[in-house]
């Protein structure tokens, strides 16, 4: 999503201080039944006799939940009903779901925040650090060890250490694809009008040519889209170092690099050469021609056929999903293979500090981790309504009859809910996906620099300076908007003046003192 400038300040003015992020195990816990007894318990719940604990009998709560994404609000009701079907007779506790668009959702939840409106639990949007150091948020170790303990066994220490600051816990990371590779998406029935093999694509020279043809053939196509303002959701070719996609000073070629040398990427050879192409793409006809003030997803153009292809960010079943949330089929190519980043897992959910009861929220955030069906109920919807099971043996399931991804109001986006692995399979994919995202996540290269976050608080005016400029011209030039022979000399000046280079010289200290600790 395109930050606003304000919120890219916020981000850079408190982002850092994760501890030691690494390589995770998935764990899940693909159970439908609670597995507790009722207990002799005290006012609270808690079991006075070491017995496991019932909740039952707790006073009534509702536990609010806000979450990114589309669907409509009678279909998210229907949502939060079923789950407090649920809910109530295991807590006591009722749910209560709202959703709100990629587009809006840091505005409505910065808002819920300030304005100290209900709200028990949030996806926090990889901006935990932000929240955190706002005091938005909780620290979860003591809420964890007492009301989330399946959750805490079930989620290795390596991944919590993502989630971590100063020593505290503020996240539940989730259970998800914890890498990522680069390539391009494209419209699977355009690239069959084309005749077009997707296998023999290997570089953006080959995607060149592939766009060429498609200009012609659907000249009322855009070529190439932006994704709400960006053309690439992050430039494969870099660590960022913690600092987010506003890429003040990072580790070139995360994929060889040993060196562990930050750099300023928009002074590097590959950035011009990229914002070369993309200006060339530009200047033909190939890209959206307002990229960089786009406010529609790459789900929504492609849905309504505006939009050949697009830059991917991928994972197992990655063709699968963009096909479901569209509705319309597409096939994709890697050109960069997959690695792994300190933010690749640090996206999570946070409970709020205005919670009115953050132990009944836990408890809550705790069973739709590891018991299955609440978690299919988030991912998928309303069983009967939304989807269906399809082959109970093979654990499949799909939408129902005369329903689809256009007419569902309740729209696919699993990847963000606590534990997508913890669920049934979508018909379409593979049956083994969730074994797949498992070797995915294990054998994905590692940047040599995972685990480190920088620390702004010694540039903190240089950083907010930097960020201006970087809003200034990043986007437009990614979107092939500005002449680079023109452009670049006078971004990376402007830098420079902002105190980039002391930015730099900051995070290299920072990075040198953490690679001596590892």
């Amino acid at each position: 999503m395109k930050r606003t400038i304000a919120l890219l300040i916020a981000v850079m003015l408190v982002v850092g201080l994760f501890a030691g992020c690494g390589d995770s195990e998935t764990t899940t816990k693909a159970s439908s039944g609670d597995g507790e007894t009722t207990t002799n318990k005290d006012a609270t719940g808690e079991p006075t006799d070491g017995g496991e604990t019932d909740y039952s009998s707790q006073e009534p709560y509702t536990v609010t939940l806000m979450y990114y994404g589309d669907a409509a609000t009678e279909d998210v009701q229907e949502v939060s009903a079923a789950l407090s079907e649920l809910s109530v007779a295991k807590f006591n506790t009722t749910v209560e779901i709202s959703k709100v668009g990629f587009g809006s959702y840091l505005q409505q939840l910065n808002l819920a925040l300030s304005s100290g409106e209900k709200l028990d639990a949030f996806g926090n949007f990889g901006m935990m650090t932000t929240f955190a150091g706002n005091g938005q948020i909780l620290a979860l170790d003591d809420l964890l060890a007492n009301h989330g303990q399946d959750t805490l066994e079930a989620i290795s220490d390596t991944d919590w250490a993502c989630t971590t600051i100063n020593g505290k816990i503020y996240g539940i990371p989730t259970n998800k694809d914890k890498a990522a590779s680069y390539g391009v998406a494209f419209t699977k029935s355009m690239v069959d009008e084309l005749d077009v093999d997707v296998n023999t694509i290997t570089d953006l020279d080959d995607v060149y040519e592939v766009l060429k043809l498609a200009k012609e053939k659907f000249p009322n196509v855009y070529g190439m889209a932006s994704n709400v303002g960006a053309m690439w959701s992050r430039l494969p070719f870099v660590d960022t170092l913690g600092t987010s996609t506003t890429y003040l000073g990072v580790l070139m070629d995360p994929y060889n690099n040993t060196e562990l040398k930050v750099e300023n990427v928009f002074a590097s050879d590959e950035y011009r050469e990229v914002v070369e192409t993309m200006y060339k793409w530009n200047q033909e006809g190939l890209l959206m021609p307002d990229g960089a003030t786009n406010t529609e997803t790459h789900i929504s153009m492609r849905s309504s056929g505006m939009m050949f292809a697009n830059f991917a960010t991928m994972k197992p079943g990655f063709d699968e999903q963009e096909t479901r949330s569209s509705g319309t089929e597409i096939v994709s190519v890697e050109l960069w293979p997959a690695i792994s980043f300190t933010d690749s897992v640090s996206m999570g959910w946070s409970i709020a500090a205005q919670s009115e009861k953050p132990e009944r929220t836990m408890q809550i955030l705790d069973w739709l981790y590891n018991d299955f069906e609440a978690s299919n109920i988030t991912l998928y919807g309303v069983e009967g309504k939304h989807w269906e099971v399809k082959d109970e043996a093979k654990g499949l399931v799909g939408y129902p009859e005369g329903t689809d991804s256009k007419t569902s109001g309740y729209p696919l986006l699993t990847w963000g809910w606590l534990n997508q692995l913890n669920s049934y399979v979508w018909e379409n994919d593979p049956e083994d996906i969730w074994e797949q995202m498992d070797e995915f996540n294990q054998t994905a290269n590692q940047s040599p620099a995972k685990g480190f976050t920088f620390k702004p608080d010694a540039v903190i005016n240089e950083v907010t300076a930097c960020t201006n400029v970087v809003e200034k011209y990043h986007d437009a030039l990614m979107n092939g908007q500005l002449n680079p022979a023109e452009t670049i000399p006078q971004f990376v000046k402007e830098l420079e003046t902002a105190g980039l280079e002391k930015i730099i010289a900051e995070k290299q200290s920072q990075l040198d003192a953490w690679a001596q600790n590892q």
